[in-house]
């Protein structure tokens, strides 16, 4: 090994298109993902927040104007 502690070994990249594929999962034959209770509502939590944002822009389009009139 030399004074700088590098290996060619441990150096080697490869890069994703020249790796050999991988196989894959099929989802459809897993089971639900098991969630905390702290995990779920904040996920609801989240989908309230996006659900908001998405009636206050429909409200500021569609009913006040672009213009705020």
């Amino acid at each position: 090994m030399k004074k700088s502690g590098f290996c060619k070994e441990y150096a080697m990249v490869v890069h994703p298109l020249d790796d050999i594929p991988e196989e894959k999962v099929d989802v459809s034959k897993l089971p639900p993902m098991p969630m905390t209770r702290a995990v779920r509502w904040s996920l609801i939590a989240l989908r309230s927040y996006l659900v908001l944002m998405i009636v206050l822009v429909f409200v500021k389009v569609f009913l006040m104007g672009v213009g705020g009139r």
